[in-house]
């Protein structure tokens, strides 16, 4: 079933409100206390339930279902028409604000305390038809910012909420956890600013959306599914950009569920082109 952009900004917004709801009435009905520690046992519970939630809605669109935490059928994803969920894009920064809000010994401070853009994490959804990112949708769960693109049309983005600053010209999104050779060569470059960011997909969305002459967003650490990439790669089309996969092959949607080579880089402007001629060096 292929939705108007009208019917998947409604479902979308539909998702980000039961998303946020849930969130809260989960972590919130937690017995915890201040000597206890919140570990990801507790990130897996809340991504499961959100994804549960989510995913139902999906069904009744009549949408196949691609997700982290609960369907993963890759007869699905070579019928290139899904949609994607990811509950929790962002585990350590869920973990961050769980312990910010123990440290006051009242789990209700829960995301009460603002950390900073480097501990914001989302849920990350997007559509495919025929094999392209049609649709992408990005709710922050932390400054409540909701970002929703249409592939097709290039001025249907829509951004409502507060959004986070990165000043800078040249920006590198980078992970908290240290990355490989590649990385390193990323951040030392001059005139760059560095963000780490918990979530991934909000570093690739931020690397397309924001005003920067050359922006890149690279992943080593994890592997990569297409949950994490896809409201990214719907805006990297409506703006005429790519993702590319860690082996250097531009991102495919009918093929797999994790992405070959771990990872994936998205990259905007001229400045760092080095790293995907790198990528492609190694696997030529």
């Amino acid at each position: 079933m292929n939705l108007t952009q009208p019917q998947a900004y409604t479902l979308f917004r539909k998702m980000f409100t039961e998303a946020d709801k849930t969130l809260t009435d989960f972590t919130l009905s937690q017995d915890l206390k201040i000597e206890q520690k919140a570990d990801k046992t507790l990130v897996t519970a809340c991504d499961e339930k959100i994804d549960s939630v989510l995913t139902q809605i999906g069904v009744e669109a009549g949408l196949n279902v691609v997700s982290e935490e609960g369907q993963k059928s890759v007869e699905v994803v070579q019928s290139g028409n899904y949609i994607t969920i990811d509950p929790i894009d962002g585990t350590l920064a869920y973990l961050e604000h769980l312990k910010a809000a123990l440290a006051t010994s009242d789990i209700s401070n829960f995301l009460k305390i603002d950390l900073g853009n480097e501990w914001d994490f989302c849920l990350l959804v997007g559509i495919v038809e025929s094999a392209e990112p049609r649709f992408g949708g990005i709710f922050n769960y932390v400054t409540k910012e909701i970002i929703l693109i249409d592939s097709a049309e290039s001025n249907s983005l829509v951004r409502e909420g507060m959004a986070r600053k990165f000043p800078g010209t040249n920006i590198a999104f980078v992970d908290q956890r240290k990355g490989d050779e590649l990385e390193t060569e990323i951040v030392s470059q001059t005139e760059t600013n560095v963000y780490p960011l918990a979530s991934y997909g909000l570093r690739v969305a931020y690397t397309f959306l924001n005003n920067f002459d050359s922006a890149i967003a690279y992943l080593s650490v994890q592997q990569t599914g297409l949950w994490d990439i896809l409201p990214g790669a719907a805006i990297a089309k409506a703006y005429g950009q790519k993702i590319y996969t860690n082996t250097g092959k531009e991102l495919s949607l009918n093929e797999y569920i994790a992405l070959p080579g771990k990872g994936a880089l998205a990259i905007k402007g001229d400045k760092f082109k080095f790293a995907l001629e790198n990528i492609l060096s190694k696997n030529n």
